[in-house]
């Protein structure tokens, strides 16, 4: 068998797959991608009956006529898409589209020009003319069993135009799965003066760019070159010695896909998205099916793993989803439609992508025409109806209580946002300021309410950020926004608890309710309800200035903020103010043991600022200090009698005698 292979224009892509998600049919090509590309070969003279259905009285005219839509009774892949329909033209072609001219002066292919039949076999296309007094018919049949059947569509005995005696017979025979085409040709006659006399044998895709014609390549036929394309040409078993393109044998031919007619084609009404490689589906948010359904032929039930191994499933952020079943109903081992469905719903905006993989079986999806889907074939699933709320949440005060037990948080109000799509808020706290852990502590159910009173966090432990989500009735969280702190208060040093009076210092961290906060100050007696104001600043550190008055207090630090709509109180510490007695040893034995080296005060802590003053018999200054730390040792004096003033804020002087032992 000799090859004739003719491509008069180079051809366009094709994407060898076809999607349909969440059973919304979409012709969407998915695939390796394929060229539109037809072999010619010559085959046996063999044409199967001139039988069927006769369309006698179906033409809009039985000269320069067109009927149809017939069914071809299988899906039959042309040019890369798969058609069920067909429509015969009188003038010896069937097209796979509806409103083609009825031109009957042929003309060369490809060819975009309107008055010329596109997305049609040709077989040939010449003027004839159907039942001119009751000679000549055309006929279709579809015959045999899955999956060899065949569409025959028979022109016997069909006279020329003008030149009525001259009959011709031929048949276009259209196959089942492998989706090649025949076409027989008993005889061709000619009628030189009508229209030329020329014809054409090929295909015609539908656009008219690129057609396949028969002519003189490859077929070893000697020079000059010939063509079938809108020449002049015979074919008659009665004359002998014709050479090509003029035969003096009945003639086979067949048309043969390369590439693009193999696989499962899954599809229905929608073009694909220009800006993919692969075929891209808008399912609706909230669903977990991803439904399939054949366009062409039906799938092998035992090729597909009801457990969906055959498939995997990735979220727009490329994470693995679990499919929970591949559910099908079976026909004699075949079926057209498959539902996937995904363990959870489809909640998120963006492409995930639903790739083919070999399922357990060893296989991937096999049709029922011997052929299957290739390994990663991808289907997107693209959703972009899904309701989002990105706004964070921004914490906006978090006001310890007076009984150190209670913190009220307070969360902006959000904006514009949809009640029906969401559950709660969720409260966080981390374990530490400015830590990255996050404990979740609390819900509040009313999207109303943006404030919460919680025991949850022992305000005295330390300071710790806290933050306020939206939690989607269907998924996840809204992002985490601005976390607040509550206000730490903590003694700066010892001075706040030395039971003296005069400076105590405290510290806080730095609050972030708001920027630039200032603190107010308040101290008030333990059994006071009403604090008194003792100072502000813009720092987080403050000398707070003691009472004389013995007994026990309570302070603690406020920010307000820009409009005083807002107030963070910090948690509340105390402090005593107690009558504690000087006590100054006189013995100083400074021999480095260790034991009465240094000149020493008891709990000299608690007595900051304290001034010292030792002098010698001759009332001689010897030492002072402005701060005495008990860390003066007289190794420099002789041994003897000395005089000592110790004078500690809000206290009388103490005045006494020292004995220096050496």
């Amino acid at each position: 068998m000799k090859s004739i292979f003719q491509r008069v224009k180079a051809p366009s892509l094709f994407l060898g797959f076809w999607g349909l998600v969440c059973m919304v049919l979409l012709t969407l090509p998915v695939g390796n991608v394929t060229a539109q590309t037809y072999a010619i070969s010559t085959i046996p003279f063999s044409p199967m009956p001139y039988a069927g259905a006769s369309l006698t009285g179906e033409f809009s005219s039985a000269d320069d006529g067109v009927a149809g839509p017939y069914q071809i009774g299988f899906s039959f892949c042309y040019f890369g898409n798969n058609y069920t329909q067909f429509w015969v033209g009188t003038n010896g072609w069937i097209s796979f589209s509806p409103g083609q001219p009825t031109t009957y002066t042929s003309a060369s292919i490809p060819s975009t020009a309107t008055t010329v039949p596109k997305n049609c076999v040709m077989g040939p296309w010449q003027d004839w003319w159907s039942n001119l007094n009751g000679n000549g018919t055309i006929s279709y049949q579809t015959v045999g069993s899955y999956p060899n059947r065949k569409l025959v569509v028979s022109y016997y005995q069909l006279p020329m135009f003008q030149c009525t005696s001259l009959l011709g017979t031929f048949q276009i025979v259209l196959n089942e799965c492998n989706n090649t085409i025949e076409v027989h040709i008993e005889n061709k006659p000619n009628c030189t003066t009508w229209a030329g006399g020329t014809a054409v044998l090929g295909l015609h895709n539908a656009p008219g760019t690129i057609a396949y014609v028969v002519n003189s390549a490859n077929i070893g036929a000697p020079l000059p070159a010939w063509s079938r394309n809108s020449t002049q040409w015979i074919v008659s078993p009665t004359t002998a010695g014709l050479t090509y393109p003029n035969s003096s044998q009945s003639e086979g031919w067949l048309f043969s896909p390369i590439g693009q007619c193999q696989g499962i084609y899954f599809g229905g009404f929608k073009s694909i998205d220009t800006t993919s490689r692969w075929p891209v589906v808008n399912p609706p948010c909230y669903t977990k099916l991803i439904g399939l359904k054949a366009k062409s032929g039906a799938l092998i039930c035992s090729s597909i793993d009801t457990n969906g191994t055959d498939f995997r499933l990735y979220d727009p952020a490329g994470q693995l989803m679990q499919i929970r079943k591949v559910s099908f109903t079976c026909n004699g081992n075949r079926v057209d439609s498959i539902t996937v469905e995904s363990a959870i719903e489809f909640l998120v905006n963006g492409d995930h992508h639903l790739v083919i993989r070999r399922g357990l079986d060893n296989n991937t999806l096999l049709g029922d025409c011997g052929s299957g889907t290739q390994e990663f074939d991808t289907i997107i699933v693209r959703l972009n109806t899904c309701y989002e709320y990105n706004t964070p949440i921004r914490m906006r005060n978090v006001d310890v209580q007076p009984n150190n037990r209670n913190i009220v948080l307070t969360w902006s109000t959000p904006e514009n946002f949809d009640t029906t799509y969401f559950k709660r808020y969720i409260l966080y706290k981390n374990d530490s300021l400015n830590s990255s852990r996050w404990y979740r502590f609390a819900s509040v159910a009313n999207l109303q309410d943006t404030v919460l009173t919680t025991t949850v966090q022992d305000p005295t432990e330390g300071p710790r950020d806290f933050l306020a989500v939206l939690e989607m009735k269907y998924y996840g969280q809204t992002d985490f926004g601005d976390s607040v702190n509550n206000i730490f208060l903590q003694a700066g040093d010892t001075t706040l608890n030395n039971g003296n009076r005069g400076i105590g210092l405290i510290r806080w961290p730095a609050y972030k309710g708001w920027p630039n906060s200032k603190y107010n100050v308040f101290v008030t007696a333990v059994n006071d309800t009403v604090g008194l104001w003792v100072g502000s600043t813009t720092d987080t550190t403050f000398g707070i200035q003691k009472g004389t008055k013995l007994g026990r207090y309570r302070l603690w630090v406020q920010a307000v903020n820009d409009d005083s709509s807002l107030v963070a109180h910090s948690n509340r510490i105390f402090f005593d103010i107690i009558d504690r007695p000087v006590v100054v040893f006189n013995v100083i034995t400074p021999n480095g043991d260790g034991v009465n080296d240094n000149f020493t005060i008891k709990d000299i802590e608690y007595f900051p600022g304290t001034k010292v003053a030792i002098f010698d018999r001759w009332n001689q200054l010897v030492f002072s200090s402005e701060n005495y730390r008990n860390d003066w040792s007289p190794s420099n004096l002789p041994a003897g009698n000395y005089y000592y003033t110790v004078r500690v804020i809000d206290k009388d002087p103490v005045y006494g005698p020292l004995q220096i032992i050496k």
